[in-house]
């Protein structure tokens, strides 16, 4: 499933899945570049290879709700055209390749 999947398995094995350690190991670069969106409610911490952490609240506290694979070239291909374009243009950016 990617870098999103591999970080929280490693966050849970470690037993720390708090939002606030989550978005400090995610600053501290280890990780790759990683960009934020938040739609809403539920925010998204997107990881250089397209793979997601999916983040929610629930009575004030935010938590990683689960990991997401990158998109599909299927899924992209059935997304509105300005959302696809936007989505590959976000991990292109990721990359470095934009």
């Amino acid at each position: 499933m990617g870098k999103a999947e591999d970080f929280l398995n490693e966050k849970e094995a470690a037993g720390s899945v708090e939002i606030e350690s989550v978005q400090q190991e995610l600053a501290r670069g280890d990780w790759g570049r990683i960009a934020t969106e938040t739609i809403d409610g539920l925010t998204s911490y997107w990881f250089d290879d397209g793979s997601r952490l999916i983040a929610g609240s629930f009575d004030g506290d935010e938590f990683i709700i689960r990991a997401a694979p990158a998109f599909s070239e299927d899924e992209l291909h059935n997304m509105p055209p300005d959302e696809a374009k936007e989505h590959r243009a976000m991990i292109d950016t990721l990359k470095g390749t934009a």
